[in-house]
C-alpha cells in the first residue's frame, strides 16, 4: 500500500519527518502527540485497495531503544540463555554451522523444561506428550552431535507450546508483535518501570514499528519446511481467554529459514531487513518508525494508565494487580 506521512505532519505540527531515514520515519517532542498519532493510525493510513489484499490489517512492536535491531530474543547478542544455565560466549572459537546448533540445543532444553515444570505442578502450558517426547529425542541426539532435521525448528505443532514459553519469558526464536499501536508504545517505554537501573537515562529515543501486513508478501506463506527460505512466517495465533498473547492482541512470527541464514551470512535474519522484499520495493521503506525522546517516557506512561493500559492489563494476574496498585504510585511521583 502507498506510504503516506503527510497526515501525521499536518496533525501534529510538532512532528518532524526524519530525513535521509532507511524507513518512513517520524519524530515526536512530546508524548501527547506520539499517543494520539498511534491512537489514530490505523484509521487514518488506510489500504487504498483492500480488496486486492490477502489480509488486512496494522502491526506494531515497540522498542525502548530506537537503535535496536529486530531480532527475537533467542537470537539476540546479550546472552538470553546465560541465566537459565547455557553460556553461549565461546562464539568466536566454534563455526557459525556449530554456533547456530549450539543456540538450538539451548531452545529445546529450555522448551522441555519449561514444560516438565509446568505440567508438574499443574500449570496451564498446552502439554503434549508427544511434542514433549520429540524434544527428549532431540536433546538426546544434540548429546550424540545427531542434529536430522535441525534446520526445521520449530515444527508447527509445536507453535502452542512456543507461544506460551514466548509470554513467559523464555527466549524463543518468536518475534512478537500487537495490533494495537498504544499496547507498543507501552512495551517501549515501561522499560523505565521495569529495569530502572539501566534505563533512567534520558539521552536517547525509544520507538514504535508499524507495518501493514499486505506490504510483506512472505507473511502470507503456508510453511514449506524450506531450509533455504528467505521468508518470515505468520504463526496462527494461538490467543486463549486470559493470556498474555490475548491480552496484549498479539501476533506471532518467526523466519523459516532461520538456521541456514545463520549459517550462511554469520548472524541471525533481522525482521526490518532480511525477508523478501514488500510488493513495492525496498522491504525498509515499508515501514513506519515512530521515535520519543527518553525524557518523556514516563509521561507516555501517565497517558496510557488513563487509558487502562498498565501492568495488569498486559499480563493479568493477581501478581500484577498488586504490581499496579505500585505501578500506579510511582507514576504520581
Amino acid at each position: 500500500m502507498p506510504i503516506d506521512k503527510s497526515w501525521i505532519t499536518e496533525m501534529f505540527s510538532k512532528a518532524t519527518v526524519v530525513s535521509g531515514a532507511d524507513c518512513n520515519e517520524v519524530y515526536f517532542s512530546n508524548a501527547q502527540d506520539f499517543l494520539s498519532c498511534l491512537a489514530v493510525f490505523t484509521i487514518k493510513q488506510r489500504p487504498c485497495c483492500p480488496q486486492e489484499t490477502s489480509s488486512s490489517g496494522w502491526l506494531f512492536r515497540g522498542h525502548w531503544d530506537a537503535t535496536w535491531t529486530m531480532l527475537p530474543l533467542a537470537h539476540r547478542s546479550n546472552q538470553p540463555f546465560k541465566e537459565f544455565g547455557f553460556d553461549l560466549s565461546n562464539h568466536n572459537t566454534v563455526s557459525d554451522s556449530d554456533y547456530w546448533q549450539m543456540i538450538m540445543k539451548a531452545e529445546i532444553f529450555l522448551l522441555e523444561n519449561f514444560q516438565t515444570l509446568a505440567n508438574t505442578f499443574s500449570l496451564p502450558c498446552d502439554f503434549s506428550p508427544r511434542i514433549f517426547d520429540e524434544l527428549a529425542q532431540m536433546r538426546d541426539d544434540s548429546r550424540n552431535r545427531l542434529y536430522n532435521d535441525w534446520e526445521f525448528f520449530p515444527k508447527s505443532k509445536w507453535y502452542p507450546i512456543l507461544a506460551k514459553a514466548q509470554h513467559h519469558r523464555i527466549p524463543t526464536r518468536l518475534l512478537d508483535f500487537s495490533d494495537d499501536g498504544l499496547l507498543a508504545a507501552y512495551f517501549a517505554a515501561s522499560k523505565i518501570w521495569n529495569d530502572p537501573p539501566d534505563s533512567e537515562k534520558t539521552d536517547g529515543k525509544l520507538c514504535v514499528w508499524a507495518f501493514h501486513q499486505n506490504d510483506l508478501n512472505d507473511l502470507h506463506r503456508e510453511p514449506d519446511l524450506d531450509r533455504q527460505s528467505k521468508n518470515w512466517l505468520k504463526v496462527p495465533a494461538i490467543s486463549q481467554l486470559g493470556s498474555n498473547l490475548a491480552s496484549q492482541r498479539g501476533c506471532l512470527v518467526l523466519h523459516e529459514g532461520a538456521n541456514n541464514f545463520y549459517e550462511t551470512n554469520g548472524r541471525w535474519p533481522d525482521f526490518f531487513q532480511d525477508g523478501e522484499a514488500g510488493s513495492n520495493g525496498d522491504r525498509k521503506k515499508r515501514f513506519f518508525k515512530l521515535t520519543l525522546d527518553h525524557v518523556n517516557a514516563k509521561e507516555a506512561l501517565r497517558i496510557l494508565e488513563t487509558k487502562q493500559i498498565c501492568p495488569v492489563a498486559v499480563y493479568p494476574s493477581l501478581d500484577n494487580v498488586s504490581a499496579t496498585l505500585k505501578y500506579r504510585h510511582w507514576l504520581r511521583n
